[in-house]
This record gives C-alpha cells, sequence and structure tokens, in this order.
C-alpha cells in the first residue's frame, strides 16, 4: 500500500539470500512504482558469515542498494572485492546458498517481532539473534548485564504457543528459544571469563 501511494522516494526492507521474500511481489512492485529499494540486512542480521558468498549473490540485482552493518574491516575488504569482479554466482556459489537457504529455512528469525507481545515479557526475537550479538558484543556484556538477564527471562517461557500463531513466518519459537538459552548456557560455561 505505501509503495503504490505515491508518497514515498524509498522503501528499506530486510532482503537477503536466505530471505528473498521480497523478490516475489514487494522488488517488481518498486520498481513499477519507480520507488528505490533499500536491501536491509544484507548478512541475515548478522547470521551470515561470509560476506563475500551475501553480496555475490546482491549483485544480482543492480538496482537494489544494499543497507549492511559492518562488524569487521575484513568485512569491508570482502564486500569491496566483490564488487571488482564479475556479477555473477558460480555454481559452488549456487550451491552454497542452497545449503544455507536448506538449513536456515525452518529457523531464521526476520525479527519482525510479529510474535511480540509475548505475556512473559520475554524479547524473542533478540534472543533468536543470540549467536549474531555473540560476535558484536564485549564478553563482559553478552555474559553480564546484558545477556544474563534476557536468557533468565527466556527460560520463563511458559509455552502458550502464542508467539508461533502470530509468526508469519510458522518458526517453532518455543523449541528455538530453548535451543538459544541451551546455546547461551553451553557458551558461558566455555568462555565465562574468556572471549568468544
Amino acid at each position: 500500500k505505501l509503495v503504490e501511494s505515491g508518497h514515498f522516494a524509498t522503501l528499506m526492507f530486510p532482503f537477503c539470500l536466505v530471505a528473498p521474500e521480497a523478490l516475489d511481489r514487494l522488488i517488481p512492485l518498486c520498481r513499477a512504482h519507480k520507488v528505490a529499494f533499500l536491501a536491509m540486512k544484507p548478512m541475515g542480521g548478522g547470521l551470515l558469515e561470509d560476506a563475500r558468498l551475501a553480496f555475490r549473490w546482491l549483485r544480482q540485482f543492480p538496482d537494489l542498494l544494499p543497507v549492511v552493518g559492518i562488524q569487521t574491516c575484513q568485512e569491508i575488504e570482502q564486500i569491496v572485492s566483490v564488487y571488482g569482479e564479475p556479477a555473477q554466482l558460480s555454481v559452488s556459489d549456487q550451491q552454497e546458498i542452497e545449503r544455507l537457504r536448506c538449513e536456515m529455512d525452518q529457523r531464521y528469525c526476520r525479527s519482525c517481532d510479529y510474535c511480540q507481545p509475548c505475556p512473559q515479557d520475554i524479547r524473542i526475537s533478540t534472543v533468536l539473534r543470540m549467536k549474531s550479538f555473540a560476535k558484536r558484543f564485549p564478553v563482559e556484556r553478552f555474559f553480564g548485564e546484558w545477556g544474563q538477564p534476557l536468557v533468565a527471562r527466556a527460560e520463563e517461557c511458559q509455552e502458550c504457543g502464542e508467539c508461533e500463531s502470530r509468526c508469519p513466518y510458522h518458526l517453532p519459537i518455543r523449541d528455538m528459544l530453548k535451543e538459544h538459552v541451551a546455546w547461551y548456557h553451553e557458551q558461558l560455561s566455555l568462555h565465562g571469563g574468556g572471549q568468544l
């Protein structure tokens, strides 16, 4: 509706190799109405580790502008190098993309927060993106004042299922919360006094 309204020049929406849903209707609609498409989360919200592959995939769409958060100087170098190469995917790139899509298909939270509000006040999308935060946060914060309360709240899940009934991607949120809480405790025991 917003794209068709004529009131907007740009639209920013999540778009990456594991979340290509915008290709079906939204991107063609933007093109038809001359609304520029800004691709949010081209690295899957920090869950994709291969910047080179993520941007090789995005280069198939030269009229889209990626808006990316950079975590390391190495990622900048990888992304810049991709733009000096031909804009095409190799067979091995395509195979890796398919593998990632299969692996993340029913486990990739897009952080839309349609699952909210949670009756237990659990910050669901934040918990489901903890592995991404672990790469960016200082160890003291991840295992301290930020991470501990977040995980403690997630442990209070009553498994009511309200979140799953609202999730447009039909994710098994209750199971995913348990998995992320278990992963956090495992990391805490392995790295609590060291570095991730």
